[in-house]
This record gives C-alpha cells, sequence and structure tokens, in this order.
C-alpha cells in the first residue's frame, strides 16, 4: 500500500503524485500542510516538509528522494533515462525546476489563491507583479531554450525533467499565469502537451476538487 503524505497543491507533491499516476500505482493521500510539527508527523518528516512517502511501512521524506525510491521499487515506465547524459540532463532541469521554477512560480499560486481561500488575506499585488515581471521571465526564458520544439524534455517518454518543470507551472496555472505563447513559444507548447496528457488532466480534477471548485 502507497500512501502520500502532504497536499496536493504542494508543487512537491505533485511531483509524487504525477509520477504515481504515469506508473499506474494506486496510492492514498492524507492531508498534511507544510510545517507541520506535530509528534506523528515529526516521526517522519523531521524537517516538518512535505511530501513523506509511506510504503508498506517504510517512510520516507523529499520528493526527489522519493521518486528515486519509487523508480527502483517499481521499475516499469522508469522516469529516469538509462543513458548517463540524459539522466544527468533529467536530473538538472528536475533541480532547476525545484529551485529556480518554484521560487518565482509558486508564489504567485500562494498570493492569489492560498492567501484569499485559506487564510482570509489579501493578495500582495507587489509581489505578483515582482514574481512574473522580475524574476520568472529569465527561468521561463532558459527553460524555453532548454526544451526541444516537441515531445518530452528529455528522451522519447517522460522523464524526471518532464514531473520537475511541468509542476510548479502548474502551481502558476492556478494561480491564473502561463507563459506567454510569443515570448516563450516552446515552453507553452510544452506545457500545453502535459496540461492535456491524462495525468495531468486526473491531477487537476483532485487538485480542483481540494480547492473546492468545480
Amino acid at each position: 500500500m502507497i500512501t502520500v503524505h502532504g497536499v496536493p497543491l504542494s508543487p512537491f507533491v505533485r511531483k509524487v503524485q504525477l509520477a504515481l499516476r504515469y506508473k499506474g500505482l494506486d496510492f492514498t493521500s492524507i492531508p498534511v500542510m507544510p510545517g507541520d510539527d506535530s509528534d506523528a508527523f515529526s516521526k517522519i518528516s523531521p524537517l516538518h516538509k512535505i511530501p513523506v512517502l509511506e510504503h508498506d511501512g517504510f517512510t520516507t521524506p523529499d520528493s526527489s528522494v522519493i521518486l528515486r525510491y519509487l523508480d527502483q521499487s517499481f521499475p516499469d515506465k522508469p522516469i529516469y533515462p538509462s543513458d548517463p547524459q540524459s539522466q544527468a540532463k533529467a536530473c538538472w532541469l528536475e533541480e532547476y525546476g525545484d529551485t529556480k521554477l518554484v521560487e518565482s512560480a509558486a508564489p504567485i499560486f500562494f498570493q492569489r489563491i492560498v492567501r484569499p481561500r485559506f487564510f482570509n488575506e489579501p493578495t500582495d499585488e507587489a509581489l505578483v507583479t515582482q514574481k512574473i515581471e522580475v524574476e520568472l521571465p529569465p527561468v521561463l526564458a532558459y527553460l524555453n531554450d532548454a526544451l526541444p520544439t516537441d515531445g518530452y524534455a528529455v528522451g522519447d517518454h517522460l522523464s524526471i525533467a518532464d514531473i520537475g518543470i511541468v509542476s510548479p507551472l502548474m502551481s502558476a496555472r492556478h494561480g491564473d499565469y502561463m507563459p506567454d505563447a510569443k515570448t516563450y513559444p516552446k515552453l507553452a507548447a510544452y506545457f500545453e502537451r502535459a496540461l492535456a496528457s491524462d495525468i495531468v488532466q486526473k491531477q487537476l480534477s483532485v487538485e480542483l476538487e481540494f480547492m473546492g471548485v468545480n
């Protein structure tokens, strides 16, 4: 039995759930907010971060560690390329997604959705503008240059690179932001292809339900 601890709107929880859906693995979810310092959660996540994966009594935190574990435990439909150079490129793009893209994209979602809807607080529009006009452009430009004109980010099937890039972009999309097709044509087309996929559609359905959006 596989259980994911964390809320699906987290870009890091989303990474794990997208991988599980891609591999066709059934899982259950326990909604845990980031920063939970309860004794029970602290035992499985000493840094109080989400997600945490639980599999037949074994637990491990950290999305990147979890994805390595899943790929080795369930090797069908691998998400890590076998070629060393392709794997290095894919892992780098995941890392870039986890850092620069999350840092610049996720706050748009937090400010426009989480603060007003879950905390009854106003959106910091100045911060949103800073992210969209100053911080995001060089990040999106880099990804636009790094991506192929069609297909997946690395190789001929979905990989850790796609999961790492698409997840933060989904957060931005929830915050009503999409990469401009004229400015970032390859990235915009790539993200549209990802949004049309079955696994992303299923994930979006779960996330919209969690947000109470019909």
